[in-house]
């Protein structure tokens, strides 16, 4: 009679390796889980800063595609000209690329201040522009974001279609 109570239930030792299995199979999904979890933050972090150097980089694109002449101001600073119609300067405030439009047109001038982006990096060469060698009507533009962990860059040259027509 005590072996048939005994086949009853389970042992201690039964109990204990259902336990330890159990375990190792929730760590391996605890695992699991949190590798996903990283990566899909890494590659979200990754697509928005390539997101805003795509709009800076068609912002910026556009404008000095548009100009007559484009150049420098220093201080990850740049302006584009189309006189006498308009103006419009690309400057690093903080972590903000922003764009200042002068419209020449009308008197007295309009001027409209936005923000581009909100990640650039904080530094005097996260927007640079230079000319090429060969060509005065190509630019080079360089842009560089960050997100305080990450950092992405693009460069790119554009062909001022008006700079002939002075």
């Amino acid at each position: 009679m005590s072996m048939m109570m005994r086949k009853k239930g389970l042992t201690l030792v039964e109990m204990l390796v259902a336990v330890i299995i159990a375990s190792i199979g929730l760590a391996a999904v605890a695992v699991l889980g949190y590798q996903s979890y990283t990566h899909f933050r890494t590659t979200t972090e990754v697509s928005q800063l390539q997101q805003d150097l795509d709009i800076a980089a068609f912002t910026i694109k556009g404008y000095i595609d548009e100009a007559k002449k484009c150049e420098a101001l220093g201080g990850s600073a740049l302006v584009a000209y189309n006189n006498p119609f308009w103006q419009v300067e690309f400057y690093r405030e903080g972590a903000n690329l922003v764009l200042k439009w002068t419209d020449k047109r009308v008197n007295p001038w309009v001027v409209t201040t936005r923000t581009v982006i909100r990640t650039l990096k904080d530094a005097d060469d996260a927007l640079t522009i230079s000319d090429d060698d060969d060509h005065p009507d190509i630019k080079w533009v360089t842009i560089r974001v960050t997100d305080g962990t990450l950092e992405k860059a693009i460069t790119f040259s554009v062909k001022m279609r008006n700079f002939y027509n002075l």
